[in-house]
């Protein structure tokens, strides 16, 4: 029998590296930046992350719905565009169908792994300032996800 001493063990380096490479993916590892923006608590990065991927995406969902048409820089059809539904006196079942299908086609165009399954609409008065705010429940899930989730998102009514 013959042997190699290439085969007889590991020199240092390499098992440095691959001691390197364990420390890595026991790691956990960002999926992106939780907005709104704040600096980071644990010194992992300068902004706080989100290390889970249903989280990234509820807060996709909910910048998607809380952006506007105009203010995404490159994409100015990027929103659910809910704040010129906002200033209009309408009864609240044309506001929410409205709001339904600006909403369901904002998704559908840049979320479109996501599945809108249910959306409720409640009314509430704001003490500070008295001006009337919508809360809007999304139930959706994200089916390789394999969980359903619940989004609440608030917006004030200044018509």
């Amino acid at each position: 029998m013959k042997f190699k001493f290439k085969s007889s063990g590991k020199d240092l380096t390499e098992a440095l590296s691959e001691q390197q490479d364990k420390s890595i993916a026991n790691k956990a590892i960002p999926v992106g930046i939780m907005t709104p923006l704040r600096h980071s608590s644990n010194r992992a990065g300068i902004f706080e992350m989100t290390y889970d991927v249903s989280d990234q995406v509820s807060d996709n969902l909910r910048n998607l719905i809380q952006t506007n048409h105009g203010e995404r820089l490159g994409r100015p059809d990027y929103g659910a565009n809910l704040r010129p539904l906002s200033l209009e006196l309408m009864g609240q079942s044309r506001f929410e169908t409205e709001a339904m299908s600006r909403i369901s086609s904002s998704v559908s165009k840049y979320l479109p792994f996501v599945s809108l399954k249910t959306m409720t609409v409640s009314r509430m008065r704001n003490g500070e300032t008295e001006l009337p705010q919508v809360v809007i429940r999304l139930e959706y899930d994200v089916q390789r996800l394999g969980n359903r989730k619940i989004l609440d998102v608030l917006i004030t009514l200044a018509g």
